[in-house]
């Protein structure tokens, strides 16, 4: 049997690890994970740990750190076999070129992965769905043939969650991630949903887990770990009214612990917000993106109208039913005048807990090949360009974009004090500095803080040890 170890920086739970750790334990095999940024002796734990796998799950973005480890790690144990899993090998294969990187897996991996490392010793040269790697003398076997997507997500064991609470800090977090569905109906054109489908297939993609067993894992984490609410990690929780409804009445008759989840403007009614409020929901979040209609729906793709968006935080605020709004600025082609007009319309609404992130242009989707044409975007530009987080700055050539950075940084100060709107407008047209930075990341905190009804003493310590993905250096 194999020992992995996983490897990561952001201090949070990735369902992507746990359900594959699950996945590994089942038939046998034993797992770890190693938090880079806890420690400046990691490279020890490996050689302690004596791993035959280091793994991690990429994001484009923090795809260089995680590199960047992976090298330390095949120059001082060569024989440890580096697998990179999760959005930036999915969407850019190509990156098993790197000499510190052995394979990579594709898409879901709960029986890719499994079935990779009954061959760990890299001499077969058998193709491994989902999984490009390379043998031991070097040579690259590319199976072309990717599985569509896991069609009964019952029958995966439940996520491992003792990878992480294995280490306390993450224990004493009482917010716990749990799904009920995979997959997204929509397609909007700064996302990754549309690629994926094209590479794994469109039939099949939304998939919901039995409500029964989803009550049954959520007994079993209560019943083992100390927990005040959940996070439904759900793309779309309101996807699908009715197994909604039939969900939520078993969840207040077994569970009835507050919980925060996921929807979309267009699928809020009154009988939803009742129905999740009554259950223990104490804040819903959904994506405005652009408070400008005809871009959101004709260039984003996004088929949400401004009055969908209007009604639904009417509904909210009738029911007192709190609600963060996503929002991003910065699109290809988008004026200051029409980053204004996202501001507004949350303003409007009065947005509860706004988020807003910088436009991040991933190769491959819509909106990239969009920013090509109008010139804002250099042809040849490649995911080392993107900024290891959407909150710093963009790589856009836009007339507009150094004010709208600006705005950016007080974008959620100016939906919760609206007054201060008039000084905000003159403190865009200033030079962007650490004060505006720092000032964002307080902000954001407070408001994450709020949202999500976690502890202010280890938000403002998470906070802390995670500013490097706020703010510029």
């Amino acid at each position: 049997m194999a020992h992995i170890i996983f490897i990561q920086e952001l201090e949070f739970e990735f369902l992507g690890v746990m359900y594959i750790s699950a996945a590994l334990k089942k038939v046998g095999h034993t797992t770890g994970l190693i938090f880079l940024n806890r420690t400046n002796e990691w490279i020890d734990e490996i050689k302690q740990k004596k791993p035959d796998v280091v793994a991690a799950s990429v994001m484009t973005g923090l795809h260089k750190r995680i590199f960047s480890a992976f090298k330390l790690i095949k120059q001082n144990f060569p024989d440890i076999i580096t697998v990179a899993g999760g959005p930036h090998p999915t969407f850019f294969p190509d990156c098993i070129n790197n000499f510190e990187i052995d394979a990579v897996c594709r898409g879901e991996g709960e029986v890719a992965f499994p079935e990779f490392i009954t061959q760990l010793n890299l001499d077969s040269e058998k193709p491994v769905n989902n999984f490009i790697y390379k043998t031991k003398t070097g040579k690259k076997i590319d199976f072309s043939k990717v599985n569509g997507h896991i069609s009964d997500l019952d029958s995966l064991p439940f996520a491992d969650r003792e990878i992480y609470y294995e280490h306390k800090f993450m224990l004493d977090i009482p917010t716990r991630a749990i799904i009920s569905s995979r997959g997204c109906p929509f397609k909007c054109g700064y996302c990754f949903n549309e690629k994926y489908t094209e590479i794994f297939g469109k039939k099949g993609y939304c998939r919901l887990r039995s409500q029964n067993l989803i009550i049954k894992e959520m007994k079993e984490i209560v019943s083992k770990y100390p927990t005040e609410s959940f996070h439904f990690m759900d793309d779309t929780f309101t996807m699908n009214k009715k197994w909604l409804f039939e969900f939520l009445e078993l969840y207040r008759k077994e569970i009835r612990i507050p919980f925060v989840c996921l929807g979309t403007a267009d699928k809020i009614d009154d009988e939803i917000v009742e129905n999740l409020k009554h259950s223990g929901c104490h804040s819903i979040f959904f994506g405005i993106e652009c408070g400008n209609e005809n871009y959101r729906i004709n260039i984003l793709k996004k088929p949400i109208t401004n009055k969908q968006i209007i009604k639904a935080a009417a509904i909210l605020k009738q029911k007192k039913l709190p609600f963060k709004a996503f929002n991003i600025v910065g699109f290809p082609g988008e004026t200051l005048k029409q980053s204004f007009e996202t501001l507004l319309l949350n303003i409007e609404i009065k947005t509860d807990f706004p988020w807003c992130a910088l436009f991040a242009p991933y190769p491959g989707t819509m909106l990239a090949d969009y920013a090509v044409q109008l010139g804002e975007l250099d042809r040849n530009y490649s995911p080392d360009d993107i900024p290891q987080s959407f909150h710093q700055n963009s790589i856009l050539k836009n007339g507009d974009i150094k004010q709208i950075e600006n705005l950016h940084k007080f974008f959620q100060t100016a939906v919760l004090f609206p007054f201060l709107l008039p000084v905000i407008k003159l403190l865009i047209k200033v030079k962007n500095n650490f004060l505006f930075n720092y000032w964002f990341g307080l902000v954001y905190f407070l408001v994450y803080f709020r949202a999500e009804k976690r502890s202010f003493f280890k938000t403002f310590i998470f906070g802390l040890k995670n500013m490097q993905f706020l703010v510029k250096k």
